[in-house]
């Protein structure tokens, strides 16, 4: 089966070891699905884990490692076709992605606009739990990283004066179209995907 993942579900699951997202991620390294990826999405997470409101969230080392993790077992795609399909125009790459690499699945926590379309071409798109199920993974318990994951990403999110209060009757869903994916936080859930809004400001 060949899977794209969207970005942020892969920052996710470096954030959050304990989370859906790093389960995903782990049954990729089981062999349980083939990763395609793209040169572009390679340099996003590349950018994003030096952004100033990131770097506190990842060591170095963790997004070094998954980096050449990434580039040497993956589907990597060099060229990727124009694509106009997404609500948001930033999101259209994965779009690409899906379809140069024949993808059976798109895997994203991004409901306002990839998950609305449910489908693209031959490529469904799903949330990650909705995923794992489908590979028939069972909750188990991962290593949780030292500290509270949560308290420190709200920590940081304050300093860079970004709202995290996900169910505020004021905050404004979803990302403003058109605007770079990357990234800063500005929701905070822990689980379907830790990050699933990280924008620049």
């Amino acid at each position: 089966m060949r899977v794209v993942l969207d970005s942020n579900l892969i920052i996710s699951a470096l954030i959050t070891g304990a989370s859906v997202p790093a389960r995903v991620l782990e049954a990729w390294r089981r062999g349980r699905f083939h990763l395609v990826l793209s040169e572009e999405q390679l340099e996003e997470l590349r950018r994003v884990a030096r952004y100033e409101c990131v770097r506190p969230l990842i060591s170095s080392q963790a997004a070094g490692v998954l980096l050449n993790e990434l580039r040497a077992h993956t589907h990597m795609l060099d060229d990727l076709p124009h694509v106009d399909r997404s609500p948001d125009p930033a999101d259209n790459f994965l779009l690409a992605m899906a379809q140069a690499g024949e993808a059976d699945v798109l895997v994203t926590g991004d409901k306002h606009d990839l998950l609305s379309l449910k489908a693209f071409q031959c490529t469904r798109i799903i949330t990650a739990r909705q995923f794992l199920g489908q590979l028939g993974e069972k909750k188990q318990r991962l290593h949780k990283q030292p500290t509270s994951m949560a308290q420190k990403a709200q920590d940081v999110a304050v300093t860079h004066g970004v709202p995290v209060t996900a169910n505020s009757p004021n905050q404004k869903q979803g990302r403003p179209r058109g605007r770079p994916r990357i990234w800063c936080i500005s929701q905070l859930v822990i689980g379907e995907s830790a990050f699933p809004d990280l924008l620049t400001r």
